[in-house]
């Protein structure tokens, strides 16, 4: 019974076809969807998470403080960062 069953379902399925999409009226007028251009304004803050509760390290070789092209990640992490290690070979070269 039930192998009928499967074998008519997937006739029925595979012997279907989708419904015809629905025709465009080119007779009607056009409407305009979006009269105004959206006011956006990049904001270089980021939002702290309340539900940060994992212990975890982001590392980033070749950090020049000059270089401001990061990722989202970076970002994030020194904004969820309760400490951050900095290792380099020399402190000046690294400060100044």
């Amino acid at each position: 019974m039930k192998k009928i069953l499967m074998i008519s379902i997937l006739f029925l399925t595979a012997c279907s076809s989708p419904p015809e999409p629905p025709q465009v009226e080119w007779e009607k007028r056009p409407e305009v969807m979006n009269t105004q251009i959206m006011n956006w304004t990049p904001t270089s803050n980021v939002i702290k998470s309340d539900n940060i509760n994992s212990s975890w390290s982001n590392v980033l070789p070749g950090f020049k403080p000059e270089n401001r092209l990061y990722d989202d990640s970076v970002f994030y992490a020194v904004a969820h960062s309760e400490k951050i290690v900095v290792r380099t070979s020399s402190f000046d070269s690294y400060w100044s």
